[in-house]
């Protein structure tokens, strides 16, 4: 059995897991008893998996319904197929100013990846469909287990970006034939009754919003500025409180009246991407996953008390890193963490202040190939140059060689919104290299000028230079994922204290995406020097420290074909600079697979031996 979903179903109340399986060219779902060690295989139902990884959300479409349903996406029966007809002509007209975007249509995406959300008994094996075709995104139980939230395609997109796919939010009773819409955005909040959540950006401000599912109370709770990542909405004795990631690393826990617990830690924190569990004899009890780019951990909050204990498990080879899932169990007086990190599932226990590993239920598929990952837990650091703004996380400088070379890794930011430190670093650089990310929050008015962008990126990108050599004088490379990428290209071509480039899935040629791109909404025509100056095709003769080219092959972003890719590299070795091509076999725009990624950091760290010798390496 090939397990085939990026992560799995754990149930609430029964020693229960379920995830889907690839057979030839099938997919169907399997169950496992953690408890007996019995797995159930349910080869006669044909599974799918839709939209739900669009934009690499990796969201698993399984979900628990009460004791023994398990919804699950299937596939329409076929119908009969239309008798043949001589090909009709393809006919277009359109009148601009406006992008023309040759994306498959709503009725094509309809046609090829349309399903049933369904709802197995996994013990009478009785399935029957709840809605009809649809293109799903998203499939989430409430906490309860009687309700299912789902994101599918639906509508018309809206003017301003006609582009987007329309997604829609509906809420889906299995005992009801028919679907209650959601406001967009909408998540299940935890706690004692059924009740939505989602973000209400209206006014100037930002409010997170409370509604009970079947029409009773409704709240609101304002968010604090400082925001920045992933939050969790809770629900306790008919009032609203959320957790949030901050800016500074913590988290923090909101409440209507203004009343914040703040998390103490060494490092940022992220909310592990988890459904929080809760503890059947006080409901005000709330445990959730935690996770550092270096240890991982449980969060439990008393919402009667107002009060948040964590418990960390020290960093190792089995579950160092952002884990691919997490799931948390409060029974009594025993919390427990199960974790699923390069296919290990281990299980934690909570002593005091620290988790211990009770038992592997799954060791690694592959031990050999699982490096240590970078750590990127060091102290922040503002920078300000001109009217941009960059937020720089510095390196923790334990356990890397003395001298090897430093990677930057450049991220777009919007606005103040710096993003959390990056979720796959595995991605940014291969084990021994200390790892620094600089969020580049850019002023980029509607008249921006390539002497202002020009500015801000240099002079954020030397000032983050200064503080990573202000101890020791070591090599730095830039690196950057998309636009990242483009970004990490010209601070190599303006920057000459840089040492290199690896970049990853970028657009190369700007002047082929007509219409806009990132912060620019200005048509070529209308700002043909801004995309001539971020094509990194046309500077390419200023490329002249080695470059390293990452790209997956069968990249769908319009932006990014791995043709770009392609191009640079032929670029860059004719204008007579140096360059290495890596095209990742069955990769869209980002990186999932675990053979891909144990590849690109061998690659990353065989080409950093070549090109940028440590001092122990050119001694030898």
């Amino acid at each position: 059995m090939d397990a085939a979903a990026p992560e799995l179903a754990w149930h609430p109340h029964r020693p229960l897991v379920a995830g889907l399986a690839v057979e030839g060219r099938r997919l169907y779902p399997w169950v496992a008893d953690h408890a007996s060690g019995v797995i159930t295989h349910y080869r006669d139902v044909s599974a799918a998996t839709s939209l739900t990884a669009h934009g690499g959300r990796q969201v698993v479409p399984l979900a628990w319904i009460g004791r023994s349903g398990l919804a699950l996406l299937t596939v329409p029966e076929q119908e009969e197929p239309p008798s043949e007809r001589p090909p009709a002509p393809t006919i277009l007209e359109a009148t601009g100013p406006g992008f023309i975007n040759f994306a498959p249509s709503g009725d094509a995406l309809h046609a090829a990846v349309s399903v049933h959300l369904s709802l197995l008994d996994v013990d009478t094996r009785n399935l029957r469909p709840l809605t009809p075709p649809l293109v799903v995104g998203r499939v989430v139980a409430s906490p309860s287990g009687r309700l299912i939230l789902l994101d599918h395609l639906g509508g018309e997109p809206p003017e301003s970006d006609s582009h987007r796919l329309p997604w829609q939010v509906s809420i889906v009773d299995p005992t009801r034939p028919s679907r209650v819409a959601a406001p967009a955005g909408s998540r299940w909040a935890f706690g004692d009754s059924d009740v939505i959540a989602w973000r209400d950006r209206s006014a100037g401000a930002t409010t997170v919003r409370f509604r009970e599912v079947d029409g009773g109370a409704a709240a609101c709770v304002r968010q604090s500025s400082e925001a920045a990542g992933s939050w969790l909405p809770l629900w306790h004795r008919g009032g609203p409180a959320f957790l949030v990631e901050e800016v500074t690393g913590a988290v923090r826990l909101a409440m209507p009246d203004g009343n914040l617990v703040v998390t103490a830690a060494a490092g940022p924190i992220r909310i592990g991407r988890s459904e929080p569990a809760g503890d059947p004899s006080r409901p005000g009890r709330v445990a959730f996953g935690l996770a550092t780019l270096n240890r991982v951990g449980l969060g439990v909050v008393d919402l009667d008390r107002l009060d948040f204990t964590a418990a960390w498990l020290e960093a190792s080879r089995t579950v160092v890193g952002p884990p691919r899932g997490m799931w948390s169990v409060l029974d009594g007086d025993t919390d427990q963490l199960v974790i699923d990190r390069d296919g290990a599932l281990v299980r934690c226990h909570r002593q005091g202040v620290d988790l211990v590993v009770s038992e592997t239920l799954l060791p690694p598929a592959s031990p050999s190939r699982v490096r240590e990952q970078p750590r990127l837990d060091g102290p922040l650091v503002r920078i300000e140059a001109r009217a941009g703004t960059g937020m720089l996380r510095t390196p923790v400088a334990a356990g890397e060689r003395a001298g090897a070379p430093v990677f930057l890794w450049l991220r777009a930011a919007s606005g103040e919104k710096f993003a959390p430190p990056p979720s796959a670093p595995a991605t940014v650089v291969g084990a021994g290299h200390p790892v620094a990310t600089l969020d580049l929050a850019l002023e980029w008015p509607e008249d921006a000028t390539v002497a202002s962008l020009h500015g801000q990126i240099v002079g954020i990108v030397r000032q983050a230079l200064a503080v990573l050599t202000a101890d020791a004088q070591v090599p730095v490379v830039v690196g950057g994922h998309s636009f990242g990428a483009t970004l990490a290209l010209y601070a190599l071509a303006e920057v000459p204290e840089l040492a290199a480039a690896v970049v990853h899935s970028g657009c190369y040629n700007r002047t082929l995406t007509w219409g806009g791109f990132q912060h620019e909404r200005r048509s070529y025509w209308q700002a043909p020097d801004i995309y001539r100056e971020f094509s990194a095709l046309l500077f390419a003769d200023r490329l002249r420290r080695p470059v390293l080219i990452a790209h997956g092959a069968d990249d769908a972003n319009p932006a990014t074909p791995p043709e770009q890719a392609v191009d640079l590299y032929r670029g860059i070795v004719a204008a007579g600079g140096t360059a290495r091509l890596v095209l990742l076999p069955k990769e869209g725009h980002t990186f999932h697979y675990r053979e891909n990624l144990a590849l690109l950091t061998e690659e990353h760290c065989a080409w950093l031996g070549r090109h940028l010798p440590t001092p122990q390496d050119s001694s030898r």
